[in-house]
């Protein structure tokens, strides 16, 4: 991933927000805040140029494929194509970008030592394995009443993310799922 400066005025909220909490280091602040209130809040803590670097993300149109994409982005050892995982299912995913620190970074996922780096927001084909990974990554979150006091907990996702198809592991016709 290369670095782009762009002028604070054409970056997005969600670009503004991102360099609001990685560059000048204000906790925990998302996009739904606004642009002009981000904007505000990094001018407070004293940031005073017109433009920011933002993070290029490289997307299936610039690099041809969601498997070329995990490769640019360091995906494992040679992206998903490890030779453990020639005969999996493939299952096309999309990971939610999340209003949290860190949530719009890429996603480490790791089978029997070997790592896949996982970009957030862009469909991605990746190894049933991996998959599965993802899909027992939970956390508990506390369920508080009206007073703050917790009445219970829940469990979620700790990456959500949307399942768009289950194929063979050929990418030819779509797996059958028992």
């Amino acid at each position: 991933m290369s670095l782009k400066t762009i002028p604070i005025a054409e970056a997005t909220a969600t670009q503004i927000a991102q360099f609001a909490r990685e560059v000048v280091g204000i906790p925990g602040i998302g996009p739904t805040k606004g642009k002009e209130m981000i904007v505000a809040m990094i001018r407070q803590a004293g940031y005073e140029k017109d433009e920011i670097e933002i993070q290029e993300k490289p997307t299936t149109s610039e690099v041809g494929s969601p498997i070329k994409a995990m490769q640019a982005l360091g995906g494992g050892r040679g992206g998903i194509l490890d030779q453990n995982s020639k005969t999996d299912k493939r299952v096309k995913i999309v990971i939610a970008v999340q209003d949290t620190p860190g949530g719009a970074d890429p996603v480490d996922l790791s089978v029997n030592g070997v790592a896949m780096r996982i970009p957030r927001g862009v469909e991605c084909l990746i190894p049933y394995r991996y998959f599965e990974v993802l899909q027992n990554a939970k956390q508990d979150i506390a369920e508080v009443d009206g007073n703050g006091v917790i009445i219970g907990w829940r469990s979620a996702h700790t990456y959500p993310f949307n399942v768009h198809g289950i194929f063979a592991a050929d990418h030819a016709e779509p797996a059958k799922v028992a």
